[in-house]
């Protein structure tokens, strides 16, 4: 019975801050000791609480300040998302790479995965191609030669060829003032011409006529291009001229020979890139990629990025290139 009476000052005086001490005489020192516990425990606990909203209104106002900071720049999403860190410009220096040759693979397969349709992955392929131009320029590279369409692809199924074509049309109408904005000179290389649509071809021809002074890019398209067709045609020049009496037998070398091509005048590629992941040529500039160091590249063409220009770059500066020496 004389427990509760005896706890009654206690709590009294531990509410009112006295110390405990303080209490009577007669209380165990178990309940002194507990008394203690209690209110050491107490304590610690209301420190950690006060640390703990110390710790999230802080992080509310820098949340708050960040989100305040993203409205004035621009009240848009973009805005908000930091611009990436560009690959260091030194590294272009070092590339030495003049002539860059794509194979622009992986459009189809592309589309499919992320549209379910073919087409839209040769459209987005398209807008890749109006990028990588900048980062061409951008990296100093003189001359970009693209295999667009090749004599094979001729054997598509009709719906894509045509679809195909209407992208190449609206392409280069695109095409023929964005070249004289960025300065590309553009020129478009084709072994087999009679199955294009004369509507193809004469865009063409206005493209290249427009873009004829500009240089700060060559851009040479390679566009129902097939190398062997190519080869065949140098030949059968090579052979009329020999006909004619225009040029002696002992005359033909390398040098004649390339003359006789598509890109007679212009260097061999120095690099060749090739995306979706396929190792191999595809019937695409074989006399002239004869010592190109070669590069593939996983990504579909439309996944392409200017980082991944950037480290194709780079591994091709990490080359050594002897040419049989």
């Amino acid at each position: 019975m004389s427990g509760p009476i005896l706890l009654e000052p206690i709590y009294t005086q531990y509410a009112l801050g006295y110390n405990i001490l303080q209490a009577p005489t007669n209380v165990s020192d178990e309940v002194i000791f507990l008394q203690h516990t209690f209110r050491g425990f107490g304590l610690v606990c209301g420190i950690f609480t006060l640390l703990a909203m110390l710790f999230f209104f802080t992080q509310f106002i820098m949340i708050a300040f960040v989100g305040f900071e993203c409205f004035l720049k621009k009240s848009t999403k973009a805005a908000c998302i930091p611009t990436p860190t560009k690959p260091p410009i030194a590294l272009v220096a070092t590339t030495a790479v003049r002539h860059l040759a794509v194979i622009m693979d992986g459009n189809r397969r592309y589309g499919r995965r992320k549209y379910g349709h073919t087409t839209k992955g040769h459209w987005d392929g398209g807008h890749t191609l109006v990028a990588f131009m900048d980062w061409c320029i951008e990296a100093g590279i003189q001359m970009l030669t693209v295999y667009a369409f090749s004599t094979e692809n001729w054997k598509r199924d009709p719906s894509e060829v045509n679809a195909l074509m209407s992208i190449f049309e609206n392409f280069s109408i695109k095409l023929k003032k964005t070249a004289v904005e960025k300065g590309i000179c553009v020129r478009f290389l084709t072994s087999d011409p009679l199955p294009l649509p004369p509507r193809i071809t004469a865009v063409m021809r206005a493209v290249e006529q427009v873009s004829a002074r500009c240089d700060k890019l060559q851009l040479n398209v390679c566009l129902s291009y097939g190398s062997r067709g190519e080869i065949a045609e140098a030949c059968k020049s090579i052979a009329k001229d020999v006909v004619a009496g225009k040029l002696a037998i002992k005359d033909i070398d390398e040098n004649c020979f390339g003359q006789s091509l598509l890109t007679a005048g212009l260097p061999d590629p120095d690099l060749v890139l090739r995306t979706s992941g396929e190792s191999r040529l595809s019937n695409f500039l074989l006399w002239q990629l004869a010592y190109v160091e070669i590069v593939i590249l996983e990504k579909n063409w439309p996944e392409m990025t200017r980082e991944d220009l950037w480290e194709v770059l780079q591994t091709f500066a990490q080359r050594q290139r002897r040419f049989g020496k």
